[in-house]
């Protein structure tokens, strides 16, 4: 957000909005189009290097080599992500340390214990990541269709409860 900041924007949302676009092209090139490549270049290094101009056909027929690392992927964050911020550890470890040295008052307690921000420019690209994996292999392997539905579903209720 800091460099947003620096574009000259003049609100915080047209910061956060800018900053969540920023890193979602930064998610979708590293995890995305960087595990793709990645993945076929190294398997397919002597092909291309044999006829550079059937890059494209090879990257394409590489594609569904990559869904189970995809898969897992999906799998990962729907289970370790909304599944730690559902049980709110860390927050939990957090207020009990701010309670008993920083905390005075009551009203202190109540703020220690507050969920705090969305983090919109974090939270937004991350689940557009996931829905841009989602929609590109789902032609290729439906399995990850339900762990996409299920991510979005525990991301929904715990958003909406916390």
């Amino acid at each position: 957000m800091f460099l947003s900041r620096l574009e000259g924007i003049p609100t915080e949302s047209h910061v956060a909005r800018a900053a969540a676009g920023k890193y979602f092209y930064f998610t979708v090139l590293n995890v995305f189009i960087g595990v793709t490549l990645g993945g076929t270049l190294f398997k397919t290094f002597k092909q291309i290097q044999n006829k550079p101009k059937d890059i494209v056909p090879v990257l394409a027929a590489s594609l569904p080599g990559n869904a189970t690392f995809f898969l897992t992927f999906v799998a990962l964050r729907f289970f370790v992500g909304y599944g730690l911020e559902l049980s709110r550890l860390v927050p939990l470890i957090i207020f009990h340390l701010k309670k008993k040295y920083v905390c005075k008052t009551e009203a202190e307690v109540k703020e220690a214990w507050a969920p705090g921000d969305l983090s919109y420019a974090t939270r937004i690209p991350s689940d557009m990541l996931i829905v841009t994996i989602v929609l590109c292999y789902s032609v290729i392997a439906p399995l990850i269709i339900p762990f996409g539905a299920l991510y979005f579903g525990l991301g929904w209720l715990v958003l909406r409860n916390q």
